[in-house]
C-alpha cells in the first residue's frame, strides 16, 4: 500500500494540462471577463479585472494557449447593429488584447491570426470617448509597435487584405481633420458642452461599470494625439506620417488657447479704456506683488497653506504647484501636441512648419495662463537655447527670453515654478557666456534686463548667483547710476523694481568702503543730516556703526553679514527698500562728477517718461495701510529725487504730467516751488503757470492765489486778488476789468505818439492772463453766464463755451463746442467734467437708452481720477469737486429715468407721479456755505429737467401740471443761498426767472415775497419800498407763523427808518400772532436790548428784553441758544429788587435744560451772586436730567467753596456769615445723589482713587516747583547777576522749604524725602530766606539748574509705564457691563445711569445724545508717566463701549488755571458756533480743536490727552536731544546776553533805545545762529513723524490753518503767554489745541496792548509753512475766522464780558486773597466798566482784524486789500526787532 501511494502521488505532481483544457480555462476567463464587464449588478462587474489577472497568469504559463476569436466576433456584429457595445466592453476586449501581447517571452499568436477582425474592433475604439478606452487603446497600439515596427511590419499587417498601419493612420488622420474643422470652441462652449455630457451621462441608463466611463468623457483630438504619443514612444518616426495635420492642429489649438487665456485675464465688470492707455491703471488690477518675495510670504500669511507645500513650490517643485492646477482635455492635447513636433524638431524633420511652430510657442509663452504648457514650452526653448545646432536666430532667443520674462498675468505664488527654471536658464546662459562670449554673448549685449531681473526673483540662491554677475558688470557706483537710467526696465514694470537698484547700491558698500574711525565705523554712503531718514534705515545705520570688532577680519565678516541680512530683507518690505533708496541715491548722486550727472539727467528725464511705469505696485496685506490709494514706481523715483542735491532739471511738463497720472502731486510741488523761487523773467512765469495749474487740479485755489499774490507787480493784481480771496467777487471783478482797460488805454496811448509820452503800466504778460483768468472765474462765482458766453465765443475758449452754453440753456453750442478738436482731445485724456456735458447732449437730443451707460461710463473715469489723488483720509477739495460729480451723475442718471416716463405718458396723455423724484431732489442738496456756482451747476439742469416736463403737458391744466415739477421752489432756493452769501444782485437775478410763473404753491409764494422783502432791507433806497411791499400782501392765505413772519419784517424796516413805536407795536404783533415762533421772540429782545443799552436807566426794557431772549431760546433753542450769554449778562445790571433775576427764573424754567450745559460755569460762578439764589432751578434741572454733564464741576465747586470757608476761618478770629453759594452748591450736589445715588456712589469712589493713588510724590512735586521758579527767574532781565535774587524770588524760595522740608510729617513718603533731600537742599540754599539774600542771583540760578536736573534724573522717563494695579487695585478690578440694548435708563429721572465717558459734554453745541455717548467698561491695564515742562503727571486710558481708548492726564494746578482751561475751552464752542455759520469760514475748513478739562477738585483734574501730540517745547528738547545739548543752556546765555547789553547802553533816551534795540537784535540772531538752535528744527521733527509727502504738505495746510485761527485769538483776547510748551498740536492731523489760551491784563485790569510781538510766527514756523502758505492759509484763516466773529458781534460781545468778567474776578481775587462771596461781589462792582471796556477793546480788535470791504472812492485805490491788518500783524510776528524784546523763557528761537 505504501509503494501504491507513493506512484500516485508522483502522478499528480507530473500531471499536466493538456492543450484542450488550456484552450476550454483560458476562453472561460476570456468570456466571463467581458459577459462580466457589461453586467449590471455591480457585484458582477467586479469579476473581471479578476478575471483579467487570472489571465494574464494563464498566459504566462501557456504562452500558446488559443483564443477563440468568436466573442470578439460578437462584439463587432453588435458594434454595426443598433444595440452598440458599451465603452466598459471595449475597454475589456483592449485589456485582454494587451495581456495577449504582453507575454515575457513572445507574444501569444491570436493576434497576428487574427489581425485582420481585430483591427475592426481597434478602428472602433477610436470611436468611443471614453478616457478608460483611449488609455488602453494607446497601450495597445504601443505594444503593437514595440512588437511589430512600422517600418519592418509583419507579414500578417502588411498584406494588402488587412494593412494595419495604414488604415490606423487614416483612421488618425479623418479624426484629426474633422478636430480641425471643429476646434475653434469658446469657453463658454466647452464648458456647457461637457455640463450637457455629464447631464446626459447620468440620465442615460447603462450596466455596471459603464455609467462610470460615460462620465469622463474624451476630447476626440485628445484620443488620436495620446495614442500617436504612445505609438510614437515604440517608434519616433511614426509621428511623420502625420505632420501637416498635427501642424495645423497645433495652430488651431494654441490659437484657441491664446484667446482663452486672454479672455480669462480680462475684469468680469463693465469697464471703460483707462484715460492712460491700456497701460494704465485703471485697466485692471495687477496680479504680481511687488516683489516675489511679497508674494511668497503673502501666500503664507494668508492663506496659510501646509509648509510643505510652500517650501517644494518655493524650490520650484512642479508637482506640488501643478497637482492643483486644473486642465482640459484641449490643454492635454495641446502639451502631448509640443511634445511631438518637439521631437521631430530635434530631428530637423519639421523644416517646412517651423515659423509656424516658433510663432504658436512664442503666443503662448506671451499669453497663456497654463503653468502646466509654460513649462513644457520653457523645457523646448531651453533646449534650442543651449543647443550648439539650435533652429532659432539670436533675435529669436533674445525675443524668447523676453517673452517668459513676462509672468505678471499668472498667479503670483504658483508661477514660482516658472520663475525658478527661468532664471536658471538665464543663469546657465550667462555662465557660458562668460566662457564663451562668441557664441553666447548676446546675453549681455543685447538682453541686460533678464540679468539684473534675476536679482529681484524670490530665491535667494539664484540672486546670489546673479550678484555674482552684477558684481563684475557693475563695480562702482557710476556704473550704477547709468545703468539704473540707461535700462529699459519694461519687462519688470510690474514689479518693485528700485530694489534691484538698491541691491546694487549694498552691494557697493562693501568691506572696502568701511573706513576706520576710531572707535565708530562710518558708511561711505550716508544720510544727508537736512533729509527724511526712515525708521528702518535709522536702525541698519545704528548696526552698522556699532561697536568695533577686535579684528579686520572680523569687522569685514560682520559688514558682510550685515549687507547680505539687508539684502535679503528689502525684498520681502517695499518700504524698506525705499528707506534706503531714499537716502542712497541722493548720496551716490553726489559722489559722481558734474558732467556725468549733467548726462545723466537727460536720460533721467527719458526713464520717468516712459509710459510703462503707469500700473500700480500689488502690496502685501502688511504693507497696504503704510502706503497712500496708489503706489508705483515714479512716487519712489520722486520721493528720492526730492532729497536729490544738485537738484536734477526736469522739465516743468514732466512733472506735471506725472503728478496727474502717477499721484506724486506733493513730491512735485515743492519741486515746482522751488523752480519758482529761484528762477527770473519768462522763465519764473512758466513755473508760475504749470504752478497755478496743478494747485487747481488739486482744488488749491486759495493757495493758487496766494502765489499769484505773492509774484505779481502790479497793484491791480494785489487788490483783486486779495478781495477774491475773501469773497468779494464782484469788487473784484471791477478791479481786474479796471486794469485790463487801464493797459489797453495805455497801450493805444502808446501808439499814438501825438499824445507825447504816455502813461503805461509795467505789466508782464503773465499778469495781463491772470487778469482775464480771474475776471472769467469772478464772473463763473456771479452765474454771469450770458456774458461769459459771448466773451467765450469771441476768444473761441472751448472750456467756457461749454460750461456757459449749457448754464445758458444753448445746447447748440455745447454740441457743436463738443465737436470741436481740443475738447475731443481732453475727452480722450479721461476728463470726467467733459464726459458730463456728453450727457447733457445725449438727454437734451431724446436718446434716454444711451444715459446708463454714458453716467456708467463718466463714473468709471471719476473714479480714476480720484485714485491718482491723495488719500481720502487727507481730502482737498478736488475730492470735494468729485463728490459732487458724483450727485451730478445721479441726478443726470435720474433725469433719464423722469424723462423716460414723461414721454411714454405724455403719449397716453396721463400724468406720471413724479412725486418721490421730487421729494429726493429737494433733500439731496449742497451745503448752505458751498459756492453759489456749485449750486447753480446743480439747479440749471434742474430747471431743464422741468422746462422739459412742462413743454411735454401743455396740453394739461396749469394746476395739475405744476405738481409735475418744482421750479418755483428751486429758483427761491437759489436766491436765498445767493443772498445767504451776501450776492444781492446774483439772487435778484435768479427772482427775476420768476416773472413769468403764474401758479405756485402758497408756500413757494411766501418763500418770494420773503426773498424780495429781505433784499430790499439789504438796500436803504429801497426800505420805504419794501415796507409797501408788506403794506399791500393780503395775508389771508399764509399760517401763523408766515404772517408772524411779515409783521417781524415790517418791525424790522420801522426800526431801521426810525419809526420806535410802530417797531415796537409790529414785534408785538408778531409774537402775538404766532407765540411759538422763536425767530419773532429774538428780534424783539434784541430791540428792547437795543432801548435798554441806550439808556440804562431804563430797566423795564432790559426785563423785557431776558423774557423775550428766554422765549426765543425756548422755542428755537437751536438758532437762539447763543443768546443765553446776553441773558446772563443781563443780570448783572440787576437792581436791588431783581427783578432780572426773577425774570431769569420765571423763564429759564422753559429752556431746555441742554442749553445749559455750556453756560454751567457761569451758572456756578452766579451763585456767589446777589441774584445766585434764582440760579438753582435752572442748575436743579441740570442736575436732574443731565447729572453726569455737571457732577464733576459742581463737585470741585463745592469742595473750593468749603475749602474757602476754612481758609476764612483759619485767618479770622469771628468767621464772618457762611457763603450762600456754599450752601446753594451742597443742595444741589444732595438733590443730584438723591436722584441718581448708584451713578454717584460709582463716580465718587472712582475720583476719590484718581485723587488718593495718582497724587504725585514729593520729587516731582518738587521739579515742578523748581520749574515754576526757574521761569521767573528767567524773565528777570533787568535784575545783574551779580545782585541779590529779588524779594519774590527769595520768599518762593523760602516757601518751597518749609512746603517740602518741614520739622515733622505724618506721611511716611514725605519722611523719607526729607531724610534724604533736606541736608542738600539746606546746603545749597541754606535754612532760611535769609541764606538766599546773601547769594547772588545767577548763583541761586546755577543751583535751581542744577537741582532741576538731579530731579530729572529721580523721577520716572517720560513714556515710562508701569502696570495699573501697581497704582490702584481698585481700578484695575473695575469692570462694567454695559448693555447697549438697554438704552441709557436714567438720562430722565432717576435710575440706574451707565457711566459714561468724562468730558463729553464740554463743548457740545447741540442737544447731547447720552444714550449714544461712550461708556466706560473698565481701565486699561497699563499707566504711563510723562514729563513736560519740569511737571510730571500720569496717564490713564479709560476703554469705551465703542471700543475706543480715551486717555487722560491726571493733572494738579490752581483753581484759577482750571477755571481759565474750562472758560478756554468754552470759548472755543462758541467760536465754533460761529464759524459754523459763515460760509466764508466753512469752506476754509475753520475750526477750533480743544481737549476737555474735567475737575475732580479745585488742583486735581482729568486732562483728556491725545496720544501723540507734542509742544513746540517737545520738538525742540528733541533736537537737543539729538545733537546732545542742553535745553536751559540757550535761555540763560540769552538772558545773560540781554543783561549786558542793558547795562552797557543804559538811559532812556531814544539814541540809548535805538542802541539797546540794535544789540537786542544782535543777541537774538546769535541765539538762532547757537548750535543749540536751528531755523529746521520743527521741519526735521515733523519729516521723522509723518510718513508720506502728501501728509507733510497736507499737514502744513491744516496747521496753518490752524495756527492762523489760534494767533488771530490770541491777539483779539490779549493772551498772556504762548511759548514753547504752550503751543501743542499734533503732527498726524495739523490740529493745534487751545487750553491754556487766557488774557493779560495790565495794572488798570485792562487788556495788555503793551506786547509788540501779537503771536507766535518765530522762524522754525515760518520754516516750516513757507511764504506761500503764510500767505495763502495763515493770512486768510485769521481774517475769516475773525469775519465770522465779526457777523455775530452782537451775540459774542456779551459773551466776551462774561468770559473777561469771570477771568478778571479770578485774577483779582487771587490778587488779593479774597474768595468769600462777599468779597467776590465787590470785585464785581469795581471791574464792571474795565469788563466792557475790555469786551469793546475785544470786538475792535475783532473788526479790524475781519476783512474790511474797500471803500467806494471817487479815485478808486487799488492798494486798499481787505486782509491789510492780519498782513501788518503777520509782518509784526516775525519782525526780529520784536522777537528780540520777548523775554528768554518765550524762546525766539524755538
Amino acid at each position: 500500500p505504501h509503494g501504491g501511494n507513493r506512484s500516485g502521488s508522483s502522478a499528480e505532481d507530473d500531471f499536466k494540462l493538456s492543450p484542450s483544457m488550456v484552450e476550454l480555462i483560458t476562453n472561460f476567463l476570456v468570456r466571463i471577463s467581458l459577459f462580466a464587464s457589461d453586467n449590471k449588478d455591480e457585484n458582477v462587474v467586479s469579476l473581471t479585472p479578476r478575471c483579467i489577472r487570472l489571465l494574464r497568469r494563464t498566459l504566462q504559463l501557456w504562452e500558446d494557449a488559443n483564443i477563440k476569436v468568436v466573442y470578439f466576433e460578437k462584439i463587432i456584429h453588435m458594434s454595426q447593429s443598433e444595440q452598440s457595445p458599451s465603452p466598459s466592453l471595449y475597454a475589456t476586449c483592449l485589456d485582454i488584447l494587451n495581456e495577449v501581447l504582453s507575454a515575457p517571452s513572445r507574444p501569444n499568436p491570436f493576434f497576428l491570426q487574427h489581425v485582420q477582425k481585430l483591427q475592426v474592433l481597434v478602428l472602433l475604439c477610436f470611436e468611443e470617448n471614453s478616457e478608460k478606452v483611449v488609455e488602453k487603446l494607446a497601450l495597445f497600439l504601443k505594444q503593437v509597435g514595440r512588437l511589430y515596427p512600422a517600418r519592418a511590419p509583419p507579414l500578417e499587417l502588411s498584406n494588402p487584405k488587412c494593412q494595419f498601419y495604414n488604415r490606423i493612420k487614416r483612421v488618425m488622420e479623418d479624426h484629426l481633420n474633422e478636430a480641425l474643422n471643429h476646434v475653434s470652441h469658446s469657453s463658454s462652449k466647452s464648458s456647457e458642452r461637457s455640463s450637457k455630457d455629464t447631464k446626459d451621462s447620468k440620465s442615460k441608463p447603462s450596466s455596471g461599470a459603464s455609467a462610470q466611463d460615460a462620465a469622463t468623457k474624451s476630447y476626440a483630438p485628445y484620443r488620436v494625439v495620446k495614442v500617436l504619443k504612445a505609438m510614437c514612444e515604440s517608434m519616433p518616426e511614426y509621428v511623420e506620417n502625420h505632420v501637416s495635420v498635427i501642424c495645423k492642429l497645433f495652430q488651431k489649438l494654441g490659437q484657441e488657447h491664446v484667446k482663452l487665456s486672454t479672455q480669462a485675464q480680462q475684469p468680469t465688470y463693465a469697464t471703460v479704456p483707462s484715460p492712460l492707455g491700456d497701460a494704465g491703471a485703471g485697466a485692471h488690477t495687477p496680479k504680481v506683488m511687488a516683489t516675489p518675495s511679497c508674494a511668497v510670504l503673502g501666500e503664507f500669511i494668508q492663506v496659510k497653506p501646509s509648509y510643505s507645500y510652500v517650501s517644494r513650490a518655493y524650490h520650484g517643485s512642479a508637482a506640488a504647484v501643478l497637482r492643483g492646477e486644473k486642465t482640459s482635455q484641449e490643454l492635454e492635447t495641446l502639451l502631448i501636441i509640443i511634445e511631438l513636433l518637439g521631437a521631430l524638431v530635434r530631428l530637423n524633420k519639421l523644416s517646412d512648419w517651423r515659423r509656424s511652430f516658433i510663432n504658436v510657442l512664442s503666443s503662448c509663452v506671451e499669453k497663456s495662463m497654463s503653468i502646466r504648457l509654460l513649462l513644457k514650452v520653457m523645457e523646448i526653448i531651453a533646449e534650442w537655447l543651449f543647443s550648439t545646432r539650435s533652429i532659432l536666430t539670436q533675435k529669436e532667443k533674445i525675443s524668447f527670453l523676453g517673452r517668459m520674462m513676462g509672468l505678471d498675468r499668472l498667479p503670483e505664488f504658483e508661477a514660482q515654478v516658472l520663475a525658478r527654471r527661468l532664471y536658471s536658464i538665464i543663469w546657465n546662459l550667462c555662465n557660458l557666456a562668460e566662457k564663451d562670449p562668441t557664441k553666447h554673448g548676446w546675453i549681455f549685449e543685447h538682453a541686460a534686463n533678464p540679468v539684473l531681473a534675476g536679482m529681484l526673483t524670490a530665491h535667494a540662491d539664484l540672486r546670489s548667483r546673479f550678484i555674482s554677475i552684477a558684481k563684475k558688470r557693475y563695480n562702482n557706483v557710476s556704473k550704477i547710476l547709468c545703468s539704473a537710467v540707461e535700462q529699459d526696465w519694461e519687462s519688470v514694470s510690474g514689479r518693485h523694481w528700485v530694489t534691484i537698484l538698491v541691491e546694487l547700491l549694498l552691494m557697493s558698500t562693501t568691506s572696502r568702503s568701511v573706513t576706520n574711525t576710531g572707535r565708530r565705523r562710518t558708511l561711505s554712503i550716508a544720510a544727508p543730516d537736512t533729509l527724511e531718514v526712515r525708521a528702518s534705515f535709522q536702525a541698519f545705520r545704528n548696526a552698522a556703526t556699532g561697536q568695533q570688532p577686535q579684528t579686520s577680519t572680523a569687522l569685514i565678516r560682520s559688514d558682510e553679514v550685515l549687507m547680505d541680512s539687508m539684502r535679503q530683507l528689502i525684498h520681502a518690505d517695499p518700504q524698506l527698500a525705499d528707506a534706503h533708496f531714499y537716502v542712497m541715491w541722493p548720496a551716490a548722486w553726489k559722489q559722481i562728477s558734474q558732467g556725468l550727472r549733467d548726462g545723466l539727467v537727460e536720460k533721467l528725464v527719458h526713464l520717468l517718461a516712459r509710459p510703462y511705469h503707469r500700473q500700480s505696485l500689488a502690496l502685501p496685506l502688511w504693507s497696504q495701510k503704510r502706503f497712500g490709494v496708489l503706489y508705483n514706481i515714479v512716487q519712489v523715483w520722486m520721493n528720492t529725487i526730492r532729497f536729490t542735491s544738485p537738484l536734477p532739471s526736469i522739465p516743468q511738463e514732466l512733472l506735471g504730467s506725472m503728478a496727474i497720472n502717477y499721484g506724486v502731486w506733493f513730491q512735485v510741488l515743492p519741486i515746482m516751488e522751488h523752480h519758482v523761487e529761484l528762477t527770473v523773467g519768462v522763465v519764473k512765469d512758466g513755473w508760475m503757470r504749470r504752478l497755478v495749474y496743478m494747485y487747481k487740479q488739486l482744488g488749491l485755489d486759495d493757495t493758487a492765489l496766494a502765489l499769484n499774490r505773492r509774484f505779481c507787480i502790479s497793484p491791480y493784481s494785489q487788490a483783486g486778488l486779495s478781495l477774491e480771496r475773501y469773497g468779494y467777487h464782484e469788487l473784484a471783478q471791477q478791479t481786474y476789468l479796471r486794469a485790463i482797460q487801464e493797459q489797453q488805454m495805455a497801450e493805444a496811448a502808446a501808439k499814438d505818439k501825438a499824445l507825447g509820452s504816455p502813461r503805461k503800466l509795467s505789466v508782464r504778460d503773465y499778469e495781463l492772463e491772470l487778469w482775464e483768468e480771474r475776471w472769467i472765474e469772478c464772473s463763473r462765482e456771479l452765474c454771469q453766464w450770458s456774458v461769459l458766453k459771448d466773451f467765450a465765443q469771441k476768444l473761441e475758449h472751448p472750456d467756457l463755451m461749454l460750461e456757459s452754453g449749457a448754464k445758458s440753456h444753448d445746447w447748440s453750442l455745447v454740441l457743436k463746442t463738443l465737436k470741436a478738436p481740443t475738447t475731443m482731445a481732453e475727452q480722450a485724456s479721461g476728463s470726467p467734467y467733459h464726459r458730463l456735458f456728453d450727457i447733457y447732449i445725449t438727454l437734451t437730443e431724446g436718446r434716454l437708452d444711451e444715459v446708463e451707460k454714458q453716467c456708467a461710463q463718466c463714473v468709471q473715469i471719476a473714479l480714476h481720477k480720484w485714485r491718482i489723488l491723495p488719500s481720502p483720509l487727507m481730502p482737498t477739495v478736488e475730492h470735494e469737486n468729485i463728490l459732487h460729480l458724483f450727485h451730478q451723475l445721479v441726478e443726470l442718471r435720474e433725469s433719464g429715468q423722469i424723462m423716460l416716463e414723461v414721454r411714454n405718458h405724455a403719449s397716453k396723455k396721463t400724468y406720471p407721479d413724479l412725486k418721490n423724484v421730487l421729494t429726493s431732489w429737494r433733500d439731496r442738496l449742497p451745503n448752505d456755505w458751498e459756492p453759489v456756482h456749485r449750486w447753480d451747476s446743480l439747479f440749471f439742469w434742474r430747471n431743464q429737467v422741468f422746462e422739459t416736463i412742462a413743454k411735454a403737458f401743455q396740453w394739461g391744466e396749469a394746476s395739475k401740471v405744476a405738481f409735475l415739477h418744482d421750479t418755483p421752489w428751486t429758483v427761491i432756493k437759489q436766491a436765498s443761498i445767493a443772498r445767504h452769501q451776501h450776492m444781492q444782485d446774483v439772487s435778484l437775478q435768479y427772482l427775476a426767472k420768476l416773472q413769468g410763473v403764474s401758479t405756485m404753491d402758497v408756500e413757494d409764494a411766501f418763500d418770494k415775497l420773503r426773498e424780495q422783502i429781505v433784499i430790499c432791507m439789504n438796500y436803504p433806497k429801497e426800505m420805504h419800498g419794501g415796507l409797501n411791499m408788506i403794506n399791500n400782501t393780503n395775508l389771508e392765505y399764509f399760517n401763523e407763523k408766515q404772517k408772524s413772519e411779515l409783521f417781524r419784517l415790517k418791525a424790522e424796516f420801522y426800526r431801521r427808518l426810525g419809526q420806535s413805536r410802530e417797531a415796537f407795536e409790529s414785534f408785538g404783533q408778531a409774537a402775538a400772532l404766532c407765540p411759538k415762533y422763536g425767530k419773532a421772540w429774538l428780534t424783539w429782545g434784541e430791540y428792547c436790548d437795543t432801548i435798554f443799552q441806550g439808556n440804562q436807566q431804563t430797566l423795564e426794557y432790559a426785563v423785557h428784553a431776558l423774557a423775550c431772549y428766554l422765549q426765543a431760546v425756548a422755542q428755537d433753542p437751536t438758532g437762539s441758544r447763543m443768546v443765553l450769554a446776553r441773558a446772563l449778562w443781563l443780570l448783572s445790571r440787576d437792581d436791588g429788587d431783581l427783578k432780572l433775576a426773577q425774570c431769569f427764573e420765571f423763564y429759564g424754567s422753559g429752556v431746555p435744560e441742554w442749553c445749559w450745559i455750556l453756560w454751567i460755569p457761569q451758572l456756578l460762578s452766579n451763585l456767589c451772586r446777589p441774584y445766585g439764589r434764582h440760579m438753582t432751578s435752572v442748575l436743579q434741572a441740570l442736575c436732574l436730567h443731565f447729572p453726569q454733564a455737571i457732577y464733576c464741576t459742581l463737585r470741585a465747586f463745592l469742595l473750593e467753596r468749603r475749602e474757602v470757608r476754612k481758609l476764612e476761618r483759619s485767618s479770622l478770629e469771628k468767621a464772618r456769615t457762611p457763603n450762600p453759594s456754599e450752601s446753594c452748591t451742597g443742595d444741589l450736589m444732595s438733590v443730584l445723589r438723591r436722584n441718581h445715588p448708584v451713578l454717584g456712589g460709582e463716580i465718587e469712589s472712582i475720583l476719590e482713587e484718581i485723587i488718593v493713588q495718582f497724587r504725585p510724590v514729593p520729587e516731582e512735586e518738587l521739579l515742578s516747583a523748581m520749574q515754576a521758579l526757574l521761569s521767573k527767574s528767567s524773565r528777570e532781565v533787568d535784575i545783574p547777576g551779580a545782585a541779590q535774587p529779588p524779594e519774590p524770588i527769595s520768599a518762593h524760595l523760602y516757601r518751597i522749604q518749609m512746603k517740602f522740608f518741614p520739622a515733622s510729617t505724618e506721611s511716611r513718603k514725605h519722611s523719607l524725602f526729607v531724610k534724604e533731600y533736606k541736608a542738600l537742599f539746606e546746603a545749597d540754599f541754606g535754612g532760611s530766606g535769609a541764606s538766599v539774600s546773601k547769594m547772588s542771583f545767577a548763583e541761586v540760578i546755577a543751583r535751581l539748574r542744577k537741582w532741576k536736573r538731579i530731579l530729572l534724573h529721580v523721577v520716572p522717563a517720560s513714556g515710562q509705564t508701569v502696570p495699573l494695579h501697581a497704582c490702584s487695585r481698585q481700578l484695575a478690578q473695575l469692570h462694567i457691563d454695559y448693555n447697549p440694548w438697554a438704552g441709557c435708563s436714567g438720562t430722565r429721572g432717576g435710575g440706574l445711569t451707565a457711566l459714561e465717558i468724562p468730558g463729553l459734554y464740554q463743548g457740545s453745541l447741540g442737544e447731547p445724545r447720552p444714550d449714544l455717548h461712550a461708556k466706560v467698561q473698565r481701565f486699561c491695564p497699563a499707566v504711563t508717566f510723562l514729563t513736560t515742562n519740569g511737571q510730571t503727571f500720569r496717564r490713564l486710558a479709560l476703554l469705551g463701549s465703542d471700543g475706543r481708548a480715551y486717555h487722560f492726564d491726571v493733572q494738579f494746578a490752581t483753581a484759577h488755571a482750571t477755571r481759565a482751561h474750562e472758560r478756554a475751552i468754552q470759548l472755543y464752542a462758541v467760536v465754533n458756533q460761529a464759524l459754523e455759520a459763515n460760509a466764508l469760514a466753512r469752506n476754509a475748513h475753520l475750526y477750533t480743536v480743544s481737549p476737555s478739562v474735567v475737575p475732580i477738585t479745585p488742583r486735581t483734574r482729568l486732562q483728556e490727552a491725545l496720544p501723540g501730540s507734542c509742544t513746540l517745547q517737545t520738538v525742540y528738547e528733541s533736537f537737543c536731544g539729538a545733537e546732545g545739548k542742553d535745553p536751559d543752556h540757550l535761555i540763560f546765555a540769552t538772558r545773560h546776553r540781554v543783561q549786558e547789553a542793558k547795562a552797557m547802553t543804559g538811559g532812556t533816551s531814544n539814541e540809548g533805545s535805538k542802541e539797546q534795540g540794535k544789540k537786542l537784535e544782535t543777541i537774538l540772531q546769535t541765539s538762532k545762529a547757537s548750535d543749540h538752535a536751528s531755523s529746521e528744527a520743527l521741519l526735521r521733527y515733523l519729516l521723522k513723524t509723518v510718513r508720506y509727502p502728501s501728509e507733510v504738505w497736507l499737514f502744513r495746510n491744516k496747521f496753518a490753518t490752524q495756527l492762523g485761527l489760534a494767533s488771530m485769538l490770541h491777539y483779539v483776547l490779549s493772551g498772556s503767554d504762548q511759548s514753547p510748551p504752550k503751543v501743542r498740536f499734533d503732527p498726524r492731523t495739523g490740529h493745534v489745541f487751545g487750553v491754556d489760551l487766557r488774557p493779560s491784563y495790565s495794572e488798570d485790569g485792562s487788556l495788555d496792548a503793551s506786547c509788540s510781538v501779537p503771536f507766535r510766527l518765530t522762524d522754525n514756523l515760518s520754516a516750516l509753512l513757507g511764504p506761500v502758505v503764510i500767505d495763502g492759509a495763515f493770512i486768510k484763516a485769521m481774517a475769516a475766522g475773525a469775519g465770522a466773529l465779526r457777523e455775530k458781534s452782537n451775540l459774542l460781545r456779551p459773551y466776551y464780558a462774561l468770559t473777561l468778567r469771570d477771568d478778571l474776578q479770578s485774577c483779582q481775587a487771587l490778587k488779593f486773597g479774597s474768595y468769600m462771596d462777599p468779597d467776590l461781589q465787590t470785585i464785581d462792582g469795581t471791574i464792571r466798566e474795565r469788563v466792557e471796556r475790555n469786551a469793546l477793546a475785544v470786538d475792535a480788535k475783532v473788526r479790524d482784524l475781519a476783512p474790511q470791504v474797500p471803500a467806494e472812492k471817487s479815485n478808486g485805490d487799488p492798494m486798499q486789500r481787505p486782509d491789510q491788518k492780519a498782513r501788518q500783524l503777520t509782518t509784526a510776528a516775525g519782525l526780529p526787532q520784536n522777537l528780540c524784546r520777548m523775554d528768554p523763557m518765550w524762546m525766539a528761537w524755538v
